[in-house]
C-alpha cells in the first residue's frame, strides 16, 4: 500500500535493479493506536492463525487475506513477465507476520521470504510446517516499541525474534549456532550454515533500531511511536542482494 511504498521506498529499488514490485493492502481496517496521538494502523492483514495486535480477535467476515495473496501471485503469472521461480514476499510488522505465513504454508509459491520487524515460525493454531526449506532473512531492532524483540510474552507477539529463528534454523536442516559477523556500529549479522539446500536462514539485528525500516526515515505521524531509524545501512539494498540469489526449485517431471 501507499504507507508501505512511503516508509521502505521500495519503488525506488525496483526500479534500480528492474524487479517487478506488487504492494497489496491487508483487508481489516484497524482501530487507531491507543494514546492521545490516536494514529490509524491502517490496513491489517488477516494472518492465518493468529489475532491482530494486542490478541483481539479477527473480526467476523473479514476477508481471507492468505487466499487474496495467492490470487494476486496469480494474476502476476498471468499479467506480467515475471519469472514465476522468482515471486519472493517481504513484509513490515503485521505485513512481515503474514509474510511469514505465507512462506509457511506456501513454500512452492514463494522463493524467499524477508520478514521486517515481525518474523514468525508458526502460531498454536496453525504450526509452521512447510514442505521444503525455504530462505529467510528476518530484520529487527532491539528498540523495536511495537514488536519488542524478546516477545510480549501474549497474543500475536507471544514468543520473540531469537525463538522465531532457532524455529527457522531447525525447519531448514541448520546447524543451531548462527556465525556471527558485525555490519555497522550498530548492526550485526548472524548467518545460520549448514542449511539443507535452499534453506538459508539470516538474521539481520540492530543494536538502535525500532520498529522501522533501516535506511529510510519513518513518516511523520508514525515516528512518533516507531522509535529510532537505523540509517547505518540500507534495507533494500540488504533485501535485494539476499532474494535476488533464490529461486524456486524446478518442478519434478
Amino acid at each position: 500500500g501507499t504507507a508501505s511504498m512511503n516508509s521502505t521506498e521500495l519503488d525506488d529499488a525496483a526500479d534500480r535493479h528492474k524487479f517487478v514490485l506488487v504492494s497489496p493492502d491487508g483487508g481489516i481496517p484497524h482501530l487507531p493506536l491507543p494514546g492521545p496521538i490516536g494514529l490509524p494502523y491502517g490496513l491489517f492483514w488477516h494472518v492465518p492463525g493468529s489475532p491482530m495486535v494486542g490478541g483481539l480477535p479477527v473480526p467476523p467476515g473479514s476477508r481471507d487475506d492468505e487466499r487474496f495473496l495467492l490470487d494476486v501471485v496469480r494474476q502476476i503469472r498471468a499479467k506480467t513477465c515475471a519469472d514465476r521461480r522468482r515471486i519472493w514476499v517481504t513484509g513490515a510488522s503485521n505485513g512481515a507476520m503474514m509474510a511469514s505465513a505465507m512462506i509457511c504454508r506456501h513454500p512452492n509459491v514463494f522463493a524467499a521470504a524477508v520478514p521486517v520487524m515481525g518474523v514468525r515460525a508458526g502460531y498454536p493454531g496453525a504450526p509452521c510446517r512447510p514442505s521444503r526449506p525455504v530462505p529467510v532473512l528476518a530484520v529487527h531492532g532491539l528498540q523495536d516499541p511495537i514488536t519488542p524483540y524478546g516477545g510480549s510474552g501474549s497474543g500475536t507477539w507471544s514468543y520473540g525474534v531469537d525463538t522465531a529463528m532457532v524455529r527457522w534454523a531447525r525447519l531448514n536442516g541448520c546447524r543451531p549456532k548462527p556465525r556471527k559477523r558485525r555490519v555497522t556500529g550498530s548492526v550485526v549479522r548472524f548467518d545460520w550454515t549448514g542449511c539443507r539446500p535452499g534453506g538459508r536462514v539470516v538474521l539481520v539485528r540492530s543494536r538502535t533500531g525500532g520498529h522501522s525500516w533501516h535506511g529510510h526515515p519513518t513518516p511523520f505521524p508514525f515516528n512518533l511511536v516507531s522509535g529510532p531509524t537505523d540509517m547505518s545501512i540500507d534495507l533494500n539494498k540488504v533485501l535485494w542482494r539476499f532474494v535476488s540469489k533464490h529461486r524456486l526449485p524446478r518442478p519434478r517431471r
